[in-house]
């Protein structure tokens, strides 16, 4: 079977995620069932993207690929992004965790936001059903604008994210050196995220579902340099991050040492 360039990054992505699967759920054994939140999310994003993957090359393998693996490859595209956010939402929250007792709606505003992104992904995945070309001009209609609420609610989470993490550094004294490598793990991968959430936006207010802006069948360099190649760096920067964490042992200690007079 022969793959046309869509195809050959969809083989790409699964030789990334294949590993990047094996490594994020190790890394969420290592790191325990309450500070593992963020590396689930990381295990549940390498699951969905080597199904897009697979989907992908199923396609190339079709003459007339049917418009049900078009749309469920579409959405799988989509809901990336989110279950990024939520991982990143994750390691966040396991900062506030330590350090910010006397903060208790810090870590309650964390968990509402986390929901919010929730009711993101129920809208990309319902506004990317109805939008589909074959449907009703009305219900289309129903589905761009699901979709734009959709981006819109992860552009606003996202900057909410950039303000708890301003609000982490200005108080950097009372977490310890494993919640700041998490903190700087984020901060490092923001620039990377902006411009995946672009292409999300692009995408979005797109005037139909098969404009260049198509994860599935648009501009493959747009997807390859501000989809894809976006989120391998992200993911290698929390993965190498994570690795580089110390054990609980080690932490405990860390956070003995912070809280003592």
């Amino acid at each position: 079977m022969r793959l046309d360039v869509h195809g050959k990054i969809a083989a790409a992505d699964i030789a990334f995620y294949a590993p990047v699967f094996v490594v994020t759920g190790y890394l969420a054994l290592k790191h325990g069932c309450g500070k593992a939140l963020g590396w689930l999310f990381l295990v549940l994003l390498s699951i969905i993207r080597l199904a897009f993957g697979i989907l992908v090359v199923a396609m190339e393998g079709h003459g007339k690929p049917s418009l049900g693996l078009f749309i469920t490859a579409s959405i799988l595209a989509s809901v990336g992004l989110t279950l990024l956010l939520m991982a990143s939402l994750g390691f966040l929250r396991t900062v506030a965790s330590t350090g910010f007792s006397d903060k208790a709606l810090l870590p309650r505003f964390l968990d509402r936001t986390q929901m919010i992104l929730v009711i993101a992904i129920a809208l990309s995945i319902a506004g990317g059903t109805l939008r589909i070309p074959t449907n009703k001009p009305s219900t289309q209609k129903t589905g761009q604008k699901l979709v734009k609420a959709g981006v819109v609610i992860v552009t606003v989470t996202f900057a909410s994210l950039i303000g708890f993490t301003v609000y982490f550094w200005a108080h950097q004294k009372r977490l310890t050196a494993a919640r700041r490598m998490l903190l700087r793990a984020f901060t490092l991968a923001i620039p990377f995220l902006v411009v995946r959430i672009v292409y999300s936006i692009l995408g979005a207010f797109a005037s139909t579902s098969f404009s260049k802006w198509s994860p599935v069948r648009g501009s493959w360099r747009a997807f390859l340099v501000m989809g894809l190649i976006m989120e391998f760096v992200v993911v290698l920067v929390y993965a190498v991050t994570g690795v580089s964490l110390p054990d609980s042992k080690e932490e405990r200690a860390d956070g003995a040492r912070i809280a003592s007079p």
